[in-house]
């Protein structure tokens, strides 16, 4: 791609994904930070004034735990000062609200609007669909991120290496589900391995008992849209064959149970047992390419997630993971560099290769 011509008279509204881990104030990893940084570095040498906009987390109104000011040392420290941070734009209700007047306000004082917001593309956030609209078409661009993860993700989206291998768990089931159905229906995919937490509701649309798993009767609505589309393109669903349970609450005792036993009443599935791992190990020995996005557990399980990673380093296959938390267990296991491609995105990684049109480009004029 062409990146713009900028010069010392510009003004870049730069929206990027900086939703990092925080905890305590300090960035648990700066993958997503280290992504950008061939962008930053071009934006520096171009003289022109830059403002970075970004949201951390799912704020309710100003959450000082949430602010971006504890991002601004790793800009300082890699020679980004000069750059102008913007508070949390989810601070503002109206930036997940489509507003108008909002975005008019973020377009006055920028002639440029860039994004290397691969994270965020799918989503209709007003600074991702409505702000680059406001700027002529020749004044609106992504960056050397976006267009890195287009060149990656491409070969999946429009004909992988069969057999393809989608394991996908973590968080947000409510629209992993509709993508995992999109997916199945582009025919390019073989096999699906649901993962907690998205695989309770497929349980849930099957009449198993799942506990106190997550689960909504519009999740079990997609679960059910997603077990047809199945069965009518002839794609294989892996369930389980075992899980880690935790009694009580998320951080409660943890056990083994097989499939086939019901879940405790006050039980969570935290992640897959041993069996279902030795399981999954050969389905990624026998692929010829494998995403994997969420994580099982959190990001401090690491012996949960370590055999995964160890199958997911060591197979032929391309293998691509999607999101942050992935990507932090791959680097935290000392996996990182065995691994194909590591996208920036979770659930825009997962809508891309399910063939959706990410608003954030459309708002842009790329279309696929």
């Amino acid at each position: 791609m062409h990146l713009p011509h900028l010069s010392s008279n510009d003004r870049v509204f730069f929206r990027i994904d900086g939703n990092v881990p925080l905890e305590n104030g300090k960035i648990l990893n700066d993958f997503r930070l280290r992504a950008l940084i061939p962008t930053l570095s071009f934006l520096k040498e171009s003289g022109a004034a830059i403002m970075i906009a970004t949201h951390i987390g799912r704020p309710v109104g100003f959450d000082p735990a949430l602010s971006t000011k504890f991002l601004r040392p790793w800009f300082d420290n890699h020679g980004f000062s000069s750059f102008v941070l913007h508070e949390n734009l989810r601070f503002d209700p109206r930036e997940q609200q489509g507003s108008e007047e909002l975005a008019q306000s973020y377009a006055q004082d920028f002639n440029w609007y860039l994004t290397d917001a691969w994270g965020v593309l799918h989503r209709h956030d007003t600074s991702v669909t409505l702000l680059p609209r406001l700027f002529p078409k020749n004044r609106r661009s992504i960056g050397l991120l976006i267009d890195h993860e287009l060149e990656h993700l491409w070969p999946l989206r429009t004909g992988p290496q069969p057999p393809f291998v989608t394991m996908v768990g973590g968080g947000k089931p409510e629209t992993k589900l509709s993508y995992l159905t999109d997916l199945v229906k582009t025919g390019h995919i073989q096999t699906i391995v649901p993962l907690p937490a998205n695989i309770f509701s497929l349980l849930a649309a099957l009449g198993k008992s799942v506990g106190l798993s997550l689960v909504t009767d519009e999740l079990i609505e997609q679960a059910r849209k997603l077990l047809a589309a199945a069965q009518a393109h002839s794609v294989e669903l892996i369930f389980p064959k075992d899980f880690v349970i935790a009694t009580g609450s998320w951080d409660g005792p943890r056990s083994i149970i097989s499939a086939n036993e019901p879940f405790p009443a006050n039980a969570i599935g935290i992640s897959v047992g041993p069996e279902t791992l030795t399981q999954l190990t050969r389905i990624i020995a026998g692929a010829g390419t494998v995403f994997y996005n969420g994580l099982m557990g959190n990001i401090h399980d690491t012996v949960l997630n370590e055999p995964l990673f160890d199958a997911l380093s060591s197979t032929n296959a391309y293998t691509v993971l999607g999101g942050g938390d992935a990507v932090s267990m791959a680097e935290k296991l000392g996996k990182l560099e065995k691994i194909g491609f590591c996208s920036t995105g979770g659930g825009s990684t997962l809508a891309f290769i399910s063939g959706t049109e990410l608003p954030g480009l459309v708002a842009l004029g790329i279309t696929h």
